[in-house]
């Protein structure tokens, strides 16, 4: 089951605590294999992620979505060793 943490949010964002565990819920019942994890999600202002998407895809304009790994290597999962 993946859990999930709001990491931050800009003062005027109205979040929604239950919307976004149901969301979350959906993903898990949509995940076929036993799978843990960990989901960060941080809101940000435009500038914000738009110095984000510079620093690590040279692209300067504000996005929807950056998303990032935790690991580099994934030579021990199950899918890598099946090819």
């Amino acid at each position: 089951m993946f859990t999930h943490k709001t990491l931050n949010f800009p003062d005027h964002f109205l979040l929604d605590a239950p919307r976004i565990d149901e969301i979350f819920e959906l993903v898990d019942t949509a995940i076929v294999s036993d799978q843990y994890g960990i989901i960060n999600i941080a809101f940000l202002h435009d500038g914000e992620i738009q110095e984000l998407n510079r620093i690590y895809r040279s692209i300067d304009a504000p996005t929807d979505v950056l998303s990032f790994h935790y690991v580099d290597d994934y030579t021990f999962t199950e899918v890598d060793s099946i090819v």
